[in-house]
């Protein structure tokens, strides 16, 4: 039950920060709203208030991990815009600042410029947005790492072990608001996807024309896998190749290109791979398993309606070798007509002029 498990994490934290620096109420309150509000447009906003009065930030955002992909995505976010980090790319797990928190399991905290100009890139984006220093600390559900809780400041050295510990009871008040926001945000996109998939199949299925479907099926395609540019391609049908036949955008490249990350899957009609759907955008865009997953399902469907494409084609031309046989079958069977109607022409001409002709020809021998 999400709710009684808000509530068991809600008394955990009460006892553990009960008389500690009066701030158990606002902890309660900042999960509470979370949790409640996280459908209201303006839910960041009551909890970054909330947090305010927790700890001093300039940047705040509570991101979920993927374990299976090792990738940590921003849910929300407020505060410092950076590049990268402040909108819904993935990034490496490893790529973290304090990716350590993973595996402790505990709020750690950083000065931004130490990490940073040791070669974390995420770091080095968060030194050139002004940000100084800064607090992980580890969303937990159920001893899984399920999200992670950051705040950063201006100033360095701004932080101290009682923001830590302040920190660490926030991301232990709102796991269980997390979760809910988490799995809310999870069956969204799933229903998303769903609805999105079957667009598609419609789109490709309800037109035999790809070339002209192709913009509004890489619009639908854009929605489930962020992209800048999608391609179909046939096999040849020689030694395993292909060649371009549609594409939307930003062509697809090999992947490894400097100037574009790409994502294929094969079209199977079968066991027979009929072509390859292609996806390209910038080399900062990661693609995950997930989205490879999309993919295949939506080549599988572009498979089948090439497959019917080319049914369809098949059963044009053999339609029109039927009519053009009926055809050669009509007009031999008009010359026929037409033969047999000269045949019976002559022979009753022959008939009729025979009998006067033989009289004529008999009479001069009669005298």
């Amino acid at each position: 039950d999400p709710i009684g498990r808000l509530h068991r994490w809600l008394s955990k934290i009460t006892d553990l920060a009960s008389g500690r620096n009066g701030g158990t109420k606002l902890l309660v309150d900042a999960g509470q709203i979370l949790g409640e509000n996280f459908e209201s447009p303006d839910h960041q906003e009551k909890f970054a208030q909330y947090l305010a009065t927790i700890v001093e930030f300039d940047y705040f955002s509570l991101a979920q991990v993927d374990h299976s992909e090792w990738t940590v995505e921003n849910l929300i976010h407020s505060g410092t815009n950076i590049s990268g980090m402040s909108d819904s790319r993935s990034l490496n797990l490893d790529a973290m600042p304090q990716p350590e928190v993973f595996s402790t399991r505990q709020a750690a905290m950083c000065e931004l410029d130490e990490v940073a100009h040791s070669g974390n890139y995420p770091a080095w984006r968060m030194y050139r947005a002004g940000l100084r220093s800064m607090i992980t600390a580890p969303i937990i559900v159920d001893t899984t790492v399920i999200g992670v809780f950051v705040v950063a400041s201006r100033l360095p050295r701004n932080y101290t072990e009682t923001d830590i510990h302040t920190a660490h009871q926030l991301a232990d008040a709102v796991a269980g608001s997390f979760a809910n926001l988490r799995l809310h945000r999870r069956l969204r996109r799933e229903l998303i996807e769903r609805e999105t998939i079957s667009a598609i199949a419609k789109t490709i299925s309800s037109s035999l024309d790809i070339e002209n479907s192709m913009p509004d099926f890489a619009h639908d395609l854009w929605k489930i896998v962020l992209a800048n540019g999608v391609s179909i391609s046939l096999a040849t049908g020689v030694d395993n190749g292909s060649e371009d036949r549609w594409s939307f955008g930003v062509t697809p490249v090999a992947s490894g290109s400097p100037q574009h990350s790409a994502l294929s899957a094969d079209m199977k009609v079968g066991d027979t791979t009929v072509g390859r759907l292609s996806v390209a955008n910038t080399p900062q865009h990661r693609f995950t398993r997930h989205h490879l997953s999309l993919l295949k399902t939506i080549a599988s469907s572009i498979a089948g309606a090439i497959a019917a494409a080319v049914m369809h084609g098949r059963s044009m031309e053999l339609a029109k070798i039927r009519l053009e046989r009926e055809r050669i079958e009509a007009e031999k069977h008009e010359l026929q007509s037409i033969a047999l109607a000269k045949s019976d022409f002559l022979t009753t001409v022959s008939h009729e002029l025979r009998i006067p002709l033989t009289s004529i020809l008999w009479r001069p021998r009669m005298y």
